[in-house]
Formats: C-alpha cells, sequence, structure tokens
C-alpha cells in the first residue's frame, strides 16, 4: 500500500538510500526491495511478471549501484513469486531473464560495495531456489561466496553470503575451478567448529564448498549430508543436499 501510495516515490527514495548507506542492509533492503517490486508490477502482479523480469535485469546492467541494487532487489522479490505451482506458465516465460540476470548479479558479487554484495547474495538465493541457473565456473562465484561468508566485515553480508553458497545448486567438480578461492585454512577453522554452524545455511555451505575442494573424503561429505537432511527443516537445503548425495552416488 505505502508503495503505491501517494508518498512510493518518496519511500522508494528513503530505502534507497539508507540500504546504499550499508546502515541496516536487511530492513533497508526488504523495504527497498518492496518498493521496486510493487512499483513495477503495480497491483496486479500476476500480468506484468515478465515485464517486471525484463526490467530487472535491465537495472542490474545499469551504471549506477543504486540502479543494480534495485534490479538485485526486484529479482529477489520476484523469484519467491514464480516458485508456486500454479505459476509455472509465468516461471517458463521469466526463465531467460533471470538466466541473463544471475550473469550480471556474479559481477555484483565480486563488487567492493557492501550493498551490492548483499543485495546480488539475495538475489541468488531466491533464483537457485527455482533451479533454472546454475553458478557459473568462471568467475568463481561459488568461491566468492564462500570468502565473503567467512571475511566480509559485514555480518550480513556474510549471513547472506552464506545462504546464497548453500542453496545454490550443486554441479560436477572434476575440472577442480570452482572454490579456486577457499584456503583450506579455513575449511580446517570451520570442520572444527561444524556443530556450531547453523543447520540452515552454514553447514550446506560448508558441505558444498567440502565437495568442490575434495576437503573431506566424499564418505564423510555423505554421511555428514545423510544425518543434516534427516533433522534440517528447509525445502531448498533438502533439495541441495540430495543434489549433493547424488553427485556422490549416494541414495539421499
Amino acid at each position: 500500500m505505502l508503495s503505491l501510495g501517494r508518498y512510493g516515490r518518496e519511500l522508494r527514495e528513503a530505502a534507497s538510500g539508507a540500504f546504499l548507506s550499508a546502515s541496516d542492509l536487511r530492513g533497508t533492503g526488504h523495504a527497498f526491495a518492496t518498493a521496486v517490486y510493487w512499483q513495477t508490477v503495480g497491483e496486479d502482479d500476476s500480468a506484468k511478471l515478465v515485464l517486471a523480469a525484463a526490467s530487472f535485469g535491465t537495472l542490474i546492467n545499469g551504471q549506477e549501484p543504486k540502479l543494480r541494487c534495485a534490479g538485485a532487489l526486484g529479482i529477489a522479490a520476484l523469484c519467491p513469486r514464480l516458485h508456486d505451482e500454479g505459476r509455472k506458465v509465468d516461471r517458463v516465460a521469466c526463465s531467460d531473464y533471470l538466466r541473463q540476470a544471475g550473469a550480471a548479479l556474479v559481477s555484483m558479487v565480486f563488487s567492493d560495495e557492501i550493498p551490492e554484495q548483499w543485495a546480488a547474495s539475495w538475489a541468488l538465493v531466491e533464483l537457485a531456489n527455482l533451479r533454472i541457473w546454475a553458478p557459473p565456473v568462471e568467475p568463481d562465484l561459488v568461491g566468492r561466496l564462500f570468502t565473503l561468508w567467512l571475511h566480509s566485515p559485514n555480518s550480513e553480508v556474510r549471513r547472506m553470503a552464506a545462504w546464497a553458497l548453500a542453496r545454490q545448486p550443486i554441479c560436477k567438480r572434476d575440472d577442480g575451478r570452482r572454490c579456486t578461492l577457499v584456503e583450506r585454512s579455513d575449511l580446517d577453522h570451520l570442520l572444527n567448529r561444524y556443530a556450531e554452524l547453523s543447520r540452515r545455511r552454514e553447514q550446506p555451505a560448508f558441505l558444498a564448498a567440502a565437495w568442490y575442494t575434495r576437503g573431506l573424503s566424499d564418505a564423510e561429505i555423505a554421511e555428514r549430508s545423510q544425518t543434516l537432511l534427516a533433522v534440517v527443516d528447509d525445502r531448498t537445503a533438502e533439495i541441495t543436499l540430495r543434489e549433493l548425495l547424488r553427485n556422490l552416488g549416494e541414495t539421499p
């Protein structure tokens, strides 16, 4: 209501300004995303989802950080609506635009700007839920998300990067080019405190990194994945763990 009301423009400007200042990424990011989404699709969002996907993709490729963040946050708001079973036709129609957006989101994750890293990571979380796009080999998106998770100076970026890493489709590792940015000492550090890591985000993220880097034996990755699959209460984390087990030749 606020986004489409009399003061919608002021709301969007205030939210974007606060978000770009990186003072409260989560709160201002959700406000910015809400304004961008509803001001793009209008009151009847079901009729304009494809146009919105195209519009957000254009914004992600914009010259200004505010435009790129608006596009990424728009994608983050759009993808959950496409996940509903009743939106299959819309999901198919939007897929090409969303795949193109994925490449631009990768560039944002590699940005030095904290708001861009957070917005793109959130968009990658939601895009991964649709399972229509896989992380590229080059640049090393998986390794970059791992690095942000462990070493970003911003706690909200660390949290979102771990979530994005945990949700990415599991890909083949034969060429050894994924996770080249991951340091063995970081893996060892996480392994030593594995029990303290969150089940929904950090443990799946660690197991994905261990898969690509062969940081654990396949048998140990499979055992930990099966154990986590039995207790985790998150649909997309379950999908990721099942993909990991299938790549290991195990039955989830």
